[in-house]
Parts: structure tokens; sequence; C-alpha cells
């Protein structure tokens, strides 16, 4: 088996079809509040993936069949699971540039995709409704005055 195993739903990308230096990140998610006299109020509102992008070779008897998959999974638009490295991730791929160099053993792509869900680190719970908080605030407030 590969030591690089990059799988993208149900195609699994071999030790020469992996991409090229597939990178993961972002940013932190915030909102910054300017304040008069310099202050800041800073609200982080969690983690921001950017949306990878990825390049490399298929090659070999089932090169174009690969090709069509990945395609596939654009046209479909439909979630799916992303792994490598130890990590999984479910996207959509956004976009899918496929190059035929030689049908049907040789061909070079280039796709992209948005990050629905960090499966290593889900995102939090929602926050609560408006309706929840005050259902919440009226409960302690009864149990203060004895009610």
């Amino acid at each position: 088996m590969a030591n690089d195993v990059f799988i993208l739903g149900n195609i699994l990308f071999d030790d020469f079809s992996t991409p090229t230096l597939p990178q993961f990140g972002g940013a932190q998610a915030m909102a910054v509040h300017k304040l008069p006299g310099g202050k800041r109020v800073v609200d982080t509102l969690g983690h921001d993936h950017f949306d990878p992008v990825f390049h490399g070779t298929f090659w070999g008897d089932n090169a174009a069949s690969n090709a069509e998959a990945l395609d596939a999974l654009r046209i479909s638009g439909a979630p799916t699971v992303l792994s490598w490295g130890g990590r999984s991730w479910t996207v959509i791929v956004d976009r899918c540039e496929i190059a035929c160099h030689r049908f049907p053993h040789w061909y070079t792509y280039q796709f992209s995709c948005v990050i629905v869900e960090d499966n290593m680190f889900p995102a939090s719970q929602p926050i609560a409704t408006i309706d929840d908080m005050l259902q919440a605030d009226l409960a302690t407030a009864m149990s203060i005055v004895g009610l």
C-alpha cells in the first residue's frame, strides 16, 4: 500500500497519481470591532478553511476511469470524503480540469474543493436560538425568586 494514501470519494490515488504538494490550513474567522481610543474587541468565530487546490497525473490502465470519476464528483456536487496524511474532510469538488495527453493512459488533473466539514475538528454545536436563551433566562429568574 502507498505511503501517502490520498482518497477522494471512491478514487484511490496511487503513489504516482497522488497530488503534488497537497496542502491544508486556513484562517481564524473573526469580527474586529474598532473602538474610540484605539481599543479593539475581537470576536473569534472559529476556523475557516481555505479551499484547497490539487494537481497531479493519472497514468496507467485506470487513468481514464479515474479522470472520469474525478469529473463526475464535480458534476454531482455531492459531499464526499477526502482523506490523506491521517486527516479527513467532507468536501464538494467545485472545479475540475482534466487534460488528456495520451488516451487512455495519461491524464493530468487539477481540482479544487470547498471544505464542508473538518472531520478531525468538527464545527461546534449551533448557537442557541433567541427563544432558547429567553427560556433559559426566564427559568433562572424564576429559580432566583423561588417560583
